[in-house]
């Protein structure tokens, strides 16, 4: 019965839709009166919406609204993190988290080591603790000298984590550096057990204590409950205490929090020294962080999963961390340089200039779409598709993006049948920001670029616009 309400549902929208599409020719500079109702409905101006849409096959768009404006972007600004960098440093790049030094003739390191790491953007604790293992498994089991850990390859500010949403332990908040492990994030579980809740973490390092003041409920369960929360680092003489406090209801089971709790130099010396202990090695000396060293050979490496492999776990789930490392990276190909903010911008910027498009429509402040600074046409975005959908190199970020309904961010985000498994889409949203980028294909099998941007007061309601532009043209053309 369900499934025949639901078939009977997308008929009606493909005659209304399509009977709309048919009724007035459309004029290129127009959007249809049906989606400029409904955006007068939603309190939003059309003046503050940027439309392009255009069949791949075709040398012009056949529909173009306010697209010489200038939008923010938010995340979709990702799709030319994407572009840029396959691109520029190709498909199969990698990146090396290596240690150096000197082995004496008993397997002792009686000289400082050096771990160096160029910028790996999928680092895991997994991969650190495989690096150590490596080291041990060479008969070094006694680290009698410091550890240098070489981790300033990136030339910018790490001050104020706070300054974009005043939320800086959150993930996706983190500035990162050239050596981050695991998004440098502590995983807090919440395990409810006859009405009592329990607290641990992923860790358990020496001077870092959790407290749990957590209280249990009979209320149902909210639709983020840990909204409910509140997590709060502080340190108290040499101990960092994590506490959380608030209310978490039976009904939600078990629940996992990942947040930025402590800084990375923490994170990097209590995660060795613990994994080294496991190991069954002796490390007596100081973990020392950005000195000089001199050059030294290799003993051990790890390399990262190539760019290609990457490049679809930052932009189906719209990883601002790993966005923002494949950005800096841009800026020096040679991932043994420097490389700053300013840098990448430059040769994003003559990049999009050497494809034959304007670069002036295009500002791109940190590679994520956390940036009130970064800024782009619609008609721009538009012509770097269509370049895209042209480029060899074009498919790796065509099938990065998230598959409407079945995919990443957009898993189950589909308003009805006929949009699910036709469309690779970027979505981007933000304060008064919301849009939509990317390939669509419609019944007729045809394939267009299409790009929908919104800045306006009440753009956090505009989803039964974009969702009508989307059905609107995959039906009727």
């Amino acid at each position: 019965m369900q499934n025949s309400r639901v078939l009977l549902f997308n008929f009606l929208l493909f005659v209304f839709i399509v009977g709309l599409g048919l009724s007035t020719p459309l004029e290129a500079d127009e959007l249809p009166d049906h989606l400029i109702g409904i955006l007068q409905e939603l309190g939003i101006n059309p003046h503050h919406v940027g439309v392009v849409i255009q069949k791949v096959s075709s040398p012009t768009p056949f529909l173009s609204y306010n697209e010489r404006s200038r939008y923010q972007p938010a995340s979709i600004i990702k799709i030319v993190t994407a572009y840029s960098s396959l691109s520029l440093l190709g498909p199969n790049y990698t990146w090396s988290t290596s240690i150096k030094g000197y082995i004496s003739k008993s397997g002792e390191v009686n000289q400082d080591l050096v771990v160096s790491a160029q910028g790996d953007p999928f680092f895991t604790l997994e991969d650190w603790f495989s690096l150590w293992q490596n080291l041990y498994m060479l008969g070094i089991h006694n680290i009698n000298a410091n550890i240098l850990i070489d981790n300033d390859r990136y030339q910018i500010d790490y001050q104020n984590p706070d300054r974009f949403d005043h939320q800086g332990d959150r993930v996706y908040n983190l500035i990162p550096h050239p050596l981050t492990i695991d998004f440098d994030r502590v995983a807090l579980i919440i395990t409810p057990i006859n009405k009592t809740i329990h607290l641990t973490a992923d860790f358990k390092w020496k001077n870092i204590y959790l407290i749990n003041k957590l209280i249990s409920s009979n209320a149902t369960c909210p639709k983020d409950p840990e909204e409910n929360l509140n997590v709060v680092t502080s340190t108290q003489q040499e101990k960092i205490v994590i506490k959380v406090s608030g209310e978490w209801p039976q009904s939600c089971g078990i629940g996992h929090i990942s947040r930025r709790l402590m800084t990375n130099e923490t994170i990097i010396e209590n995660s060795m020294r613990q994994i080294w202990a496991q190991l069954g090695g002796q490390f007596t000396g100081k973990i020392l962080f950005n000195g000089p060293h001199e050059i030294l050979p290799t003993l051990v490496e790890h390399r990262s999963l190539p760019l290609f492999v990457l490049i679809p776990l930052m932009n189906k789930y719209s990883n601002n961390v790993m966005a923002r490392m494949i950005f800096l990276n841009t800026g020096s190909v040679d991932a043994d340089n420097k490389t700053s903010y300013k840098l990448a911008q430059a040769v994003i910027k003559q990049f999009v200039s050497n494809k034959g498009l304007n670069s002036t429509d295009l500002f791109i402040d940190n590679g994520s779409g956390l940036s009130r600074q970064a800024f782009v046409t619609p008609v721009l975005l538009n012509s770097l598709l269509q370049t895209i959908w042209r480029d060899p190199v074009g498919h790796e970020v065509v099938s990065s993006l998230p598959l409407m309904g079945t995919e990443g961010t957009l898993y189950e985000k589909q308003s009805n049948l006929v949009e699910t498994n036709k469309m690779f889409l970027k979505t981007g949203t933000l304060n008064n920001v919301k849009g939509v980028a990317g390939f669509v294909q419609t019944r007729t099998g045809d394939w267009y670029t299409l790009v929908c941007l919104v800045n306006d007061e009440n753009a956090k309601k505009s989803s039964p616009f974009i969702h009508g532009l989307l059905d609107w043209l995959y039906l009727t053309q």
